[in-house]
């Protein structure tokens, strides 16, 4: 953490200063980003968490209990596709990166329980902007289960997203 502080403080970003490295080696640089992570959520207060996980516990899967993948961000609500959107927005304005990763699968819970069906058309919907965000010229990759069932009984329907006819889509399944 305080390395990270000091190259903030240096005004030096990691990620272009990464990206331009790549380019020079003729590598495809890509960013990968966790869709919703819940390292460490059994204290409120650790420097993992952003502002908008501690200022929203009601935008959580299941707020009123402490299990970790509980304390997950549900994407059934609208606020919480809203600001990962633009966490996304941020990222594509900020660096000039190849493709981009979305894992759905490092804490691979992102609706209530029971809500996974309907939080499908949302994900659906969501992934859509993405891809219009990143425009026809960058990849996206997603990490989600291995097996499209499973997939879909978490609310992630890859396939779908895939055969939407976003040029530049690809499927990476979790081993």
């Amino acid at each position: 953490v305080h390395t990270a502080w000091q190259m903030n403080e240096d005004n030096l970003d990691q990620f272009k200063i990464w990206i331009a490295r790549a380019r020079e080696k003729r590598l495809s640089p890509w960013i990968s980003i966790r869709m919703n992570d819940v390292h460490n959520v059994d204290d409120e207060d650790h420097n993992l968490h952003g502002d908008f996980w501690r200022a929203h516990p009601e935008f959580r899967r299941v707020p009123y209990r402490g299990e970790m993948r509980d304390r997950a961000l549900d994407f059934g609500h609208a606020e919480v596709r809203e600001y990962t959107f633009k966490l996304l927005e941020e990222v594509t304005r900020r660096y000039d990166f190849d493709g981009l990763e979305l894992d759905w699968m490092r804490h691979g819970f992102h609706f209530a329980p029971g809500r996974e069906d309907e939080g499908r058309a949302h994900l659906n919907e969501f992934m859509k902007r993405v891809r219009r965000l990143v425009g026809p010229r960058k990849k996206i990759g997603v990490r989600v289960p291995s097996h499209p069932d499973t997939a879909l009984r978490l609310g992630m329907d890859a396939v779908a997203w895939a055969r939407s006819g976003a040029p530049g889509c690809s499927i990476r399944q979790a081993i």
